[in-house]
């Protein structure tokens, strides 16, 4: 058994609080959830219905809001409760875990798909509806997790057993929720494009290179990573990094640009 140091901060409104002692398979659940993205729609007309009915039941057992939504402020909060669902479905259908995970700060929300209002209201509702199980809030055990944990959310019985009736189960969540289409892509007119091709050659034949944005994240980070080793186990020198950059004294600058000429090549 572990001790998990439970904390409410910010969360007083959909979580528990104090410390209490949990299984290892749950543990287990805590550090594998899956994060909800909250950027999934409705593809189905059974999806779109279960959604609709949901966002009726959850808006009406939400005590906390005493106004009833209309028009466009109606339409997001039932976009806000498939992408909920979706969610929650899909991280209950995972391995590992059936947990979701997302923080409740609402400054997490500003480039979400959703408001953070919309959001605290479907927990709310949810919650007294008993379709989500107690959230279990940012969370740390002191002596193996040396960072905190968002609030981890997961489905109840009963709303797997609604979503089913209704023709909609964890493992079919393909055949009914997709990602919403990201914005139209910037299209560059042929001469911009030819200046682009230009000054950046490998850009030709990207779409067959076998190298995607990904990898591409993966090994900057693999080669920012080695120089802050470089410098801190061979020179001892303080170095912070910022994305793709490293901040050292001046005094290093000339070391730096050595150890990051030596991992390119």
């Amino acid at each position: 058994m572990t001790d998990l140091y439970l904390s409410s901060e910010n969360n007083s409104d959909i979580t528990i609080e104090d410390q209490y002692e949990i299984s290892e398979y749950t543990l287990i659940e805590l550090r594998n959830a899956r994060y909800m993205a909250l950027n999934h729609v409705a593809i189905s007309d059974t999806a779109k219905s279960l959604c609709r009915w949901l966002a009726q039941e959850a808006a009406g057992a939400d005590q906390a809001r005493k106004r009833g939504r209309r028009g466009q402020k109606r339409e997001q909060f039932e976009s806000a409760v498939t992408a909920v669902v979706a969610d929650l479905l899909i991280g209950y259908s995972k391995e590992l875990s059936s947990m979701s995970y997302r923080s409740v700060s609402p400054n997490t929300f500003s480039e979400s798909p959703l408001s953070y209002r919309n959001f605290t209201s479907i927990m709310r509702g949810f919650r007294a509806l008993g379709l989500i199980e107690l959230p279990i809030p940012g969370f740390y055990e002191r002596s193996q997790i040396p960072m905190g944990r968002a609030t981890r959310f997961k489905p109840s019985l009963d709303l797997l057993t609604i979503c089913a009736q209704w023709g909609v189960a964890p493992g079919d969540h393909k055949e009914h929720f997709a990602q919403a289409t990201p914005p139209e892509p910037i299209v560059l007119r042929a001469s911009k494009k030819q200046s682009v091709l230009e000054a950046l050659p490998i850009l030709a034949d990207w779409p067959e290179h076998g190298i995607d944005c990904c990898d591409l994240m993966y090994l900057e980070s693999e080669i920012i990573v080695q120089a802050m080793l470089e410098l801190i186990r061979n020179h001892s020198a303080p170095v912070l990094s910022v994305h793709d950059s490293l901040i050292v004294k001046i005094k290093d600058q000339h070391i730096t640009t050595n150890a990051l000429g030596l991992i390119l090549g």
